[in-house]
């Protein structure tokens, strides 16, 4: 039983890896409200919490929580990517 207690704290723990972060860069693509089309819309972050081994992540949690962000701003290193949802960087 500790055994399976512990795997299952780890697994918890686990749920929290961020597992996938992108843009959309589609111009083409709206926003429906299905975040399949959703995440590839210009201008729009997305992102997932979980499991990553579909992408060769080692976060096995059987669960992966995703999510679309509109009018984004997201900076790295100083370099401004989007701001509020139109893209900067090329």
């Amino acid at each position: 039983m500790e055994l399976a207690k512990s795997g299952l704290r780890r697994s918890r723990e686990r749920a929290y890896t961020l597992a996938e972060f992108g843009f959309g860069m589609n111009s083409r693509a709206k926003l429906l409200g299905n975040r399949l089309e959703d995440q590839v819309v210009r201008g729009t972050a997305y992102f997932s919490f979980g499991d990553n081994t579909a992408l060769g992540g080692s976060a096995k949690v059987g669960v992966k929580m995703s999510g679309v962000m509109s009018k984004p701003s997201c900076t790295l290193d100083d370099i401004t990517l989007i701001s509020e949802g139109k893209v900067t960087a090329s």
